[in-house]
């Protein structure tokens, strides 16, 4: 999800794992099975280095105004237990996906602003083009 601000372009990723159990697969730490987690982040790290290694390219000079979120999204656990403040934040899981305000404010996504920038909305187009098709 790419969205404009007034200052910057805020680029979300969201990495969706279903927690199906593999035994070949397995991690299990003190009990819990982190199998879906780990491999979400995995994902989710290739993805922000393969974007970053292709807009840094294009938006040199203007990549101080991309600012980068991301989250997993575990679907069908309710709460993963035993994880760090920073890591709860950004996992969303089946509680969060039932209730509207707890998947607000995870996401945070910005609200709709009045007037853009001409350089960011500039910028903006360059990203939608790029990740979207200009044709879309």
């Amino acid at each position: 999800v790419i969205v404009p601000t007034e200052t910057n372009i805020e680029v979300f990723f969201i990495q969706v794992k279903a927690s199906v159990y593999k035994p070949w697969k397995s991690t299990k730490r003190n009990g819990h099975n982190f199998n879906g987690l780990e491999h979400a982040l995995k994902q989710t790290t290739k993805d922000i280095d393969t974007f970053f290694d292709i807009t840094s390219i294009l938006i040199k000079e203007n990549l101080k105004k991309v600012s980068v979120k991301f989250f997993a999204v575990l679907h069908n656990v309710d709460s993963p237990e035993n994880l760090c403040d920073g890591c709860n934040m950004i996992v969303i899981d089946k509680n969060d996906l039932c209730n509207r305000v707890n998947l607000s404010k995870k996401l945070n996504i910005p609200g709709k602003t009045s007037e853009l920038d001409s350089e960011i909305l500039a910028l903006y187009k360059m990203l939608v083009g790029i990740y979207a098709g200009l044709s879309s």
